[in-house]
């Protein structure tokens, strides 16, 4: 499995509260007896602790909100938007929200999260990671070349800015298009520039 990050920007001091926030994942209880973890994965004292730490979900469910950040509607609509970019490219597309992070690493959370548990060969994570304040994104298999620097920052650009305006339905919504859009225009071609601007992907925000 090829998972790395592309991409992150800062996000600092985000205080943030919903109405009608309904949602709930279902989080198995991996235990030493059984870590339910895909059958490529090899339990060692390294990774073992990250494993029982990392929640084991219905990847069916693709939207883990467990920050409670959109309401069941909003979860509902994201889930059936994802499922349509699954469907038609037999790519996994996963969107994660948390306010506590055992491991104190969007990296590591978003690697973990992917890694040991039931998602495709191929596909990207999206973390909104409110411990650590940041968002951050994996891609795994096919995804890896398709995603490099160059599409990731004006996709995070406007995502990062949904975020400060505490719109995280619609900061959502417009990633999984963002990246629908772009697996439709295939692996970057030489010369192809389709950064919109000079992002600083380290942005912060003060109070």
């Amino acid at each position: 499995m090829r998972l790395r990050k592309i991409v992150c920007l800062i996000i600092v001091c985000i205080l943030f509260s919903c109405n009608d926030v309904l949602a709930s994942t279902k989080v198995n209880i991996r235990t030493e007896n059984d870590y339910l973890i895909p059958e490529n994965i090899v339990v060692s004292d390294s990774n073992k602790n990250s494993i029982l730490s990392t929640p084991a979900i219905n990847a069916e469910e693709k939207v883990y909100d467990f920050a409670e950040v959109l309401t069941d509607n909003e979860e509902s609509a994201l889930y059936k938007q994802i499922n349509k970019f699954v469907t038609e490219t037999n790519m996994d597309l996963v969107v994660v929200t948390i306010k506590d992070n055992p491991v104190n690493s969007a990296k590591d959370y978003a690697h973990n999260f992917y890694s040991y548990n039931f998602f495709k060969d191929d596909g990207v994570l999206f973390l909104i990671d409110f411990a650590e304040s940041e968002i951050y994104m994996t891609t795994n298999g096919k995804a890896y070349d398709l995603f490099p620097d160059s599409r990731m920052q004006p996709i995070l650009k406007n995502v990062y800015g949904r975020i400060m305006q505490k719109e995280f339905y619609t900061a959502c919504s417009i990633f999984v298009n963002s990246i629908s859009g772009f697996v439709g225009i295939g692996e970057v071609e030489k010369g192809e520039d389709v950064v919109i601007d000079s992002l600083d992907v380290k942005k912060e925000v003060r109070n």
